[in-house]
């Protein structure tokens, strides 16, 4: 137990001098567990149990992980929403919601709230685990917290709402000819990304709540899927890109990512080969995290590209290397920086 508390708090509170640069720690599910890894040294199984645990989602101080609980392994398809703390190895169950791996969680800025959604809209408090089950008519999905926390966008119906955490004021935010979904507020501004399409194309809006008005990002024909993500500084996305044809941008085979400036230029791909998939930004904003390989193929890395100049540095650890072959780790979640000085 002791030699777990010291490789936990090597993660949560690293030595500045002594890590490379970018500073990335991911947790990841693997058969049945959960893990943590900075990628200089090996994943340390958090969990280590008989039960299934999946679905790690870092709390916004990095001192927390919210996960799907099932006593049962292989699993029943019914798991409970709980909480381990890093520093003391501390698992509380939170919500019995009886959810599935299909179910999607965020976790508010301020750390107060869970949204998890599985057709239904649910916000738990995390420190008394109180669950407030919200309504709506249609099948809920894609929470995402306004950065003060005071209000939750997410999809129903083909089109986006807001609503206030107490299932109060509920909003309907668009009112589209074409599809939309996947809404994701910006990390610093009252801005809330979506993608919407019709027939081939599809393109990235954001629409601005201070005025209403709505501004198109990229639109690109020939995409099959792509999905964006907000840098943790607001100022970029980065998307995957996916099967594109007779497009602006080439994809040699299975998958590139792509990163673009919030008013649409500086459209460029980080990664050359085809086979990547992006993973997380690194907490300062600098890089991108992205997975090389043929998926669910033996062989793949971790690298980190810098947005600025193209640079690679992989992030070596040959047992997550092993682990990660045939796509066995999974749900993989960047660590935010950490509050109150820790390092990163």
């Amino acid at each position: 137990m002791l030699v777990y508390f010291l490789l936990v708090l090597s993660l949560l509170f690293p030595t500045v001098q002594a890590q490379p640069d970018p500073v990335v720690t991911i947790a990841f599910n693997y058969v049945g567990d959960l893990y943590i890894t900075d990628f200089e040294s090996e994943p340390i199984n958090l969990t280590n149990s008989e039960a299934d645990e999946v679905m790690p989602v870092w709390s916004p101080d990095g001192q927390q992980i919210a996960f799907l609980f099932d006593p049962y392994a292989p699993s029943r398809g019914n798991y409970s929403l709980n909480v381990l703390t890093l520093d003391s190895g501390e698992i509380q169950m939170l919500a019995d919601l009886e959810l599935t791996t299909e179910a999607q969680m965020a976790w508010s800025p301020n750390g107060e709230f869970i949204a998890v959604t599985l057709d239904a809209l649910f916000v738990v408090e995390v420190a008394s685990g109180d669950t407030h089950q919200i309504t709506i008519s249609n099948s809920v999905s894609s929470p995402s917290w306004s950065p003060d926390s005071s209000r939750l966008a997410f999809q129903t119906g083909g089109e986006l709402y807001l609503i206030d955490p107490d299932g109060r004021n509920l909003q309907q935010i668009t009112r589209a000819t074409l599809n939309v979904w996947q809404p994701a507020y910006s990390p610093v501004s009252e801005d809330i990304l979506y993608l919407s399409n019709s027939d081939a194309e599809t393109r990235f809006d954001i629409l601005h709540l201070s005025d209403g008005a709505v501004t198109t990002v990229v639109e690109i024909d020939g995409f099959d899927s792509f999905m964006p993500y907000w840098s943790p500084n607001g100022q970029h996305i980065a998307f995957d890109v996916y099967g594109a044809a007779e497009s602006e941008v080439v994809v040699r085979g299975y998958a590139d990512v792509y990163v673009i400036n919030l008013d649409g230029t500086g459209m460029k791909s980080v990664t050359l080969d085809g086979r990547d998939s992006f993973v997380g930004w690194s907490p300062d904003s600098k890089y991108i995290v992205y997975w090389e390989g043929v998926p669910g193929g033996a062989d793949g890395l971790f690298y980190a590209v810098s947005i600025e100049d193209n640079t690679r540095i992989l992030l070596k650890s040959e047992g997550l290397d092993l682990m990660c072959a045939y796509s066995n780790c999974q749900n993989i979640d960047i660590r935010p920086a950490i509050s109150g000085g820790g390092g990163q």
